[in-house]
């Protein structure tokens, strides 16, 4: 079995192509290289508001707007809920649990269980006795 031999101008064509795709790949790293920095931080920029977890029975407006994926909206939406649920039941907590938020209108199951590890649902008797300590 013979191998097909290269002519001198057949290996300088092959050398010029190489040399001009590394020049262009050279020239291309130079202009973009692929510089990755830093990790960001997995604490983001309103870790300070979400220090503690928030009860959506005791939060302002501002407050529930601090959670991720929680806008200005809906976090008015639920101090309404809450507002218009205190007057009718009084004394009683408009929500138990993360659940409860899908009787606010808007909000979804799926929209809530976002919000689960940002919340908390002491009851009022479970805080009391957390300050004695």
């Amino acid at each position: 079995m013979s191998f097909p031999t290269w002519t001198i101008a057949q290996r300088r064509g092959l050398l010029a192509i190489l040399t001009i795709a590394l020049v262009l790949l050279a020239i291309e790293w130079r202009l973009r290289p692929a510089y990755i920095g830093d990790t960001p931080s997995a604490i983001g920029s309103r870790s300070n508001a979400l220090a503690d977890r928030i009860d959506p029975n005791t939060a302002t407006a501002a407050e529930l707007s601090s959670i991720p994926q929680l806008g200005p909206a809906k976090a008015a939406a639920i101090v309404a809920y809450r507002e218009k649920f205190a007057a009718a039941h009084a004394g009683g907590r408009a929500f138990e649990n993360v659940y409860d938020l899908t009787n606010v209108k808007g909000i979804g199951r799926a929209t809530a269980e976002k919000w689960k590890a940002n919340m908390s649902f002491e009851s009022p008797a479970t805080q009391r006795s957390g300050e004695d300590d």
